[in-house]
């Protein structure tokens, strides 16, 4: 403390001790008893640097004022003295003194071994009754009696067995099999597989007492179709039962309806499916029950299946039949084509439904158990292409309503296994199909499904689709805006697509050209071009691009009339290149110099305006409405191509918004005028572009592209 002590005595300097109150104050520094005069600021720095010992200090103070130190006693009167002197060592040992509880616990001086008691009395404690208060939904989510299956999910956690309710999140890749359920190119969960759902939900909330015979449901409806954007797509679904009562008074209900759910990520509720469902239980030993009648309704089912089987059908293969609901836009899956047979009649017929081993294609080859499997109820749904429907105009159709559908719980679900029956229809409505089918097992001995009153609805006309593919045609362009290697693609195209003579030609002027560039880039030195600028340099990398695009082998072929003198064009810029590349030289002026006997003969010109025509209408295809400016001198041919190809009526509404043509005289721009006078896309302007075409009445950023036809003798600066 030595090294604060003297800033320590600064700060307390002004502090004035107080009054004597008359209580002994004794001294830490010199173990005495002091007054209250002495305690200065000096004497708290010795405090702070050297306190003395507090032993000192109390021998000091209980010699100088106590005379004795007295003894309580620990007895009092009429209290056991056993008991007195135990409550002292405890109070003793409860204020901090440190006591040999061995001795205090026993009656001897030498403390015995301690030894445990084996007869005490019960705790008074009732151990039945809970204190621990738990939220229900806490308590449910931790005591759930069934796993999260793969369709229905698990118990939400406000699960109540009145209005029980279930969740899942479903993703295709974690149920592969619904990846073969597509319906024109959109992967939907089959309406089969919501039905699944509710039998689950069904089997859940069942009495556990009794044995379950079948489910029964009347009245489904299928009101939205469920679809995943992707296989990895997951769809939160919500399945909710509650008891159908039959009126307002009474709580009477033989019924439960039903609702399929989901929520999209907006948080929108969208309903799937609803109805009303029954689980039908075994009849107990002498407990009345309907099973005579139902005996009877099974015999003439049976009859009515032997009768079907001895009329007139013809057999389909079943593999084509297939084929031709995926061209109509059901495209199904291996799992899904359950049908192994199929006898078809005129409004009738027969066939046999395998059972898919589904739990293969189900990860670890698990599969949790379902009354019905999605894949087998929608072959029954299946059967009724048994009755002729499939035909070459066929369109595909979907689920829309059931009137009441039984499902036997003693189904068979063994992979392999066979169902036999037959399908009717009924009579069809606008573009609604409605029929009936009874399956059974190779016994046919009880009905394991019965479904009435089915009704499908078509998706789409293939008549319409007929009439709607006459007018219409898809037509796929490359997109010159992703890179210009597309742009160079669709040059290679053009060049391909010009007759052989001419193609020929443009080979050998390629070659011409390749030679001079060689030979000019060989004499260009580093300084020279770091000398020139800007435009200069963009052409030297051009020059350098196309010197290796093209073979300087000489070559001999036929020449059409407009070569000879393109050749000579060629030959005029070629042999002065070095001087055109010279950066003391003004490159514009030596260029229109060498080229300005050929600018009147258009030498290539059509072959230019093809090739402009073909980059636009490409890039039509990307934008309808695109905007274009075209510096020019006069000519309007390169107009003309590029606004007879963006608004050819062929090929439905133009793709051109607006073509402005422009140039420096009034006079040619009244010649232009005359000869697109039947172009209303085209729009006709002064401009000098050697001039600020904003003082001209042009805006920045307007257009879309710019056609520089004739640059170079319109313009007098290149930058």
């Amino acid at each position: 403390m030595e090294p604060i002590a003297q800033q320590y005595l600064e700060s307390i300097q002004d502090v004035l001790s107080t009054e004597s109150s008359g209580v002994p104050f004794f001294s830490s520094v010199t173990g005495a008893e002091t007054s209250h005069g002495d305690l200065s600021s000096e004497y708290w720095v010795k405090n702070l640097l050297s306190p003395g010992p507090l032993r000192d200090i109390l021998t000091a103070a209980s010699e100088s004022h106590l005379e004795s130190v007295s003894y309580a006693s620990i007895l009092r009167t009429g209290a056991d003295a056993k008991e007195t002197a135990l409550c002292a060592a405890g109070r003793l040992w409860s204020l901090g003194f440190k006591l040999n509880l061995a001795i205090v616990n026993n009656a001897s001086e030498t403390p015995s071994s301690s030894k445990a008691l084996a007869n005490l009395p019960r705790y008074p404690f009732n151990h039945k009754r809970r204190y621990w208060h738990e939220a229900r939904s806490n308590l449910s989510r931790r005591t759930r009696s069934q796993p999260r299956t793969d369709l229905l999910g698990l118990p939400t956690d406000d699960h109540n067995p009145i209005a029980p309710r279930w969740t899942n999140f479903l993703r295709p890749v974690e149920i592969p099999w619904l990846m073969d359920h597509r319906i024109q190119g959109m992967l939907i969960f089959p309406g089969a597989a919501m039905l699944t759902m509710v039998l689950e939900a069904c089997q859940q909330s069942a009495k556990q007492s009794e044995t379950i015979h079948g489910y029964q449901f009347r009245d489904v409806s299928f009101h939205r179709p469920m679809l995943f954007t992707s296989p990895a797509a997951a769809t939160e679904t919500f399945m909710q039962l509650r008891p159908h009562q039959i009126g307002t008074r009474a709580n009477t209900a033989h019924w439960t309806q039903f609702s399929l759910l989901s929520i999209g990520s907006d948080g929108a509720a969208i309903e799937h499916c609803s109805g009303l469902v029954k689980t039908i239980y075994a009849a107990k030993p002498n407990e009345i029950d309907s099973s005579t009648e139902q005996s009877r309704e099974w015999e003439l089912r049976k009859q009515e299946y032997l009768s079907i089987q001895e009329r007139p059908t013809k057999e389909l293969h079943v593999g084509r039949l297939y084929d031709k609901l995926s061209r109509s836009g059901l495209q199904l899956g291996p799992l899904f084509r359950s049908l192994t047979r199929i006898n078809a009649g005129n409004g009738f017929g027969y066939g046999e439904l395998q059972i898919p081993d589904s739990a293969t294609r189900m990860p670890e080859n698990f599969e949790y158990p379902t009354p019905i499997h999605p894949a087998v109820l929608d072959g029954v749904f299946q059967m009724m292409i048994c009755c002729g429907t499939v035909k070459d105009d066929f369109s595909a159709m979907a689920p829309s309503f059931v009137e009441s559908l039984y499902v036997s719980a003693s189904l068979p679900r063994d992979a392999g296994s066979l169902l036999r029956g037959f399908s009717t229809l009924g009579p069809k409505l606008r573009l609604q199909q409605s029929g009936s089918v009874v399956m059974s097992d190779d016994t046919w001995s009880e009905p394991k499904i019965l479904l009435e009153g089915f009704v499908c609805k078509e998706l789409s006309s293939r008549v319409d689709r007929a009439q709607r593919n006459l007018c219409t045609q898809l037509l796929w362009k490359k997109d010159v805006e992703c890179s210009h290697s597309t742009i160079r693609t669709i040059l290679n195209q053009q060049r391909f697509g010009l007759d052989p003579a001419t193609a020929r030609s443009a080979s050998l002027c390629d070659q011409a050209i390749s030679e001079h560039v060689k030979k000019s880039l060989g004499m260009l030195s580093t300084e020279v071009e770091k000398e020139m600028h800007g435009v200069l340099q963009q052409y030297i990398s051009w020059m350098r691009n196309i010197s290796h695009q093209f073979n300087s082998e000489s070559s001999t072929c036929a020449l059409d009339d407009e070569s000879p003198r393109m050749l000579q064009a060629i030959e005029a810029v070629g042999s002065h290149l070095e001087d055109i590349m010279d950066p003391g030289s003004d490159s514009h002026t030596r260029t229109r110099s060498l080229v300005s006997e050929f600018i009147e003969d258009c030498l290539g010109q059509s072959f230019i305006n093809s090739v402009v025509a073909e980059l636009i209408d490409h890039a039509g295809f990307v934008n309808p409405n695109i905007e274009i400016l075209e510096i020019g001198s006069g000519s309007t041919s390169c107009a003309a191509s590029v606004v007879d190809r963006l608004c050819n009526k062929t090929l439905g509404s133009a793709r051109l918004k607006k073509y402005v043509l422009t140039n420096r005289t009034q006079t040619s721009l009244d010649s232009a005028q005359g000869s697109l006078i039947d172009r209303e896309v085209v729009d006709f302007r002064l401009l000098d572009i050697g001039q600020d075409p904003k003082t001209q009445g042009f805006e920045f950023e307007k257009f879309d592209y710019i056609i520089f036809s004739e640059f170079l003798p319109t313009a007098g600066d290149l930058e």
